[in-house]
């Protein structure tokens, strides 16, 4: 029954960046075959995202010849042009012509404090649902 109260947690902290159990988008890693058993791993992944920041899910921040600067996942690039991935799932195609630089950061694009505005038992609920399998 916990589990079943952790989905909608799931659904609106989590889902809108990753996938669980064939569910809610790829921007960020998979959980469904994650280490969500050991909740010591879970809880500091959770509470410290950039502690370790799988080279599939770098974020890079581009600065735009014309000053704007974007921080988000790299989609795909070539010769031309530079493809970003938001974290609403946009995809953004930026020409080489108007990059001004193009750095891989070290953060994570997860929020710090996501597990800050849950209730004990909302964490408890989140954490069960995420490690059943």
């Amino acid at each position: 029954w916990q589990h079943q109260r952790g989905k909608p947690i799931f659904i609106k902290n989590c889902g809108t960046c990753h996938r669980l159990f064939n569910e809610w988008n790829r921007i960020g890693p998979d959980l469904t075959n994650e280490n969500c058993t050991d909740r010591s791993t879970l809880l500091a992944t959770t509470v410290d995202p950039s502690s370790v920041v799988k080279r599939d899910y770098l974020a890079y921040i581009v600065t735009t010849t014309a000053g704007q600067v974007l921080t988000d996942l790299l989609a795909n690039q070539d010769a031309a042009s530079v493809t970003l991935l938001d974290a609403k799932n946009n995809q953004l195609r930026i020409p080489r012509t108007e990059i001004e630089s193009l750095n891989a950061s070290p953060l994570s694009l997860m929020p710090d404090g996501i597990l800050e505005k849950l209730t004990p038992q909302e964490l408890c609920d989140l954490f069960a649902y995420l490690q059943r399998k």
